[in-house]
């Protein structure tokens, strides 16, 4: 089955059950109707390496610069390497050694604001709620439709401008 056979047709499951559920505290970006001058960055941080895989490719076609994680400690290799070009992380919760939550704390050790959001087909002993709490974006349930996946992500990964100083003081 080709890989967007596979996250658009739910991999088995109904995908219209699975939508991302949205942090309500984190400003959504303001719509600019333009082209950045450079591909959104994603890297991808999941232990199998065929999500991996499928990501890559799926997200490279909708336009991102993509780099692959498949745990922790080399995600944070590759976040330190190439953190310019990262706009946004996008990081499997359950993994041996170090899980999501995990891997998000030690990345934030390198950049405080790194954004990031989950992904999960089974979030185990984390509730979305707690996902959400730390600072995620989003958390996207497995399996997913990947134009809507990669649609969520430019709309995320798009920087929020910095707050007028002059609107602030009224």
């Amino acid at each position: 089955m080709a890989y967007h056979d596979y996250w658009t047709n739910g991999g088995g499951h109904n995908p219209l059950t699975h939508r991302p559920i949205i942090n309500p505290n984190i400003p959504a970006p303001p719509e600019t109707g333009t082209l950045a001058a450079r591909p959104r960055g994603v890297l991808v941080i999941d232990d199998n390496a065929d999500i991996r895989q499928v990501l890559r490719i799926g997200l490279h076609h909708y336009g991102f610069a993509v780099w692959l994680a498949g745990d922790g400690p080399e995600a944070v290799e590759v976040y330190r390497a190439h953190r310019p070009a990262i706009d946004l992380v996008l990081l499997d919760v359950r993994m041996p050694g170090w899980d999501g939550p995990t891997t998000l704390a030690a990345l934030r050790d390198l950049d405080p604001h790194v954004r990031v959001c989950f992904m999960t087909g089974n979030s185990g002993r984390y509730r979305e709620e707690d996902l959400l709490g730390l600072g995620a974006r989003a958390v996207f349930q497995k399996p997913f439709h990947l134009d809507e996946l990669a649609e969520e992500l430019a709309r995320l990964a798009t920087p929020t401008p910095p707050a007028d100083p002059y609107t602030m003081m009224w």
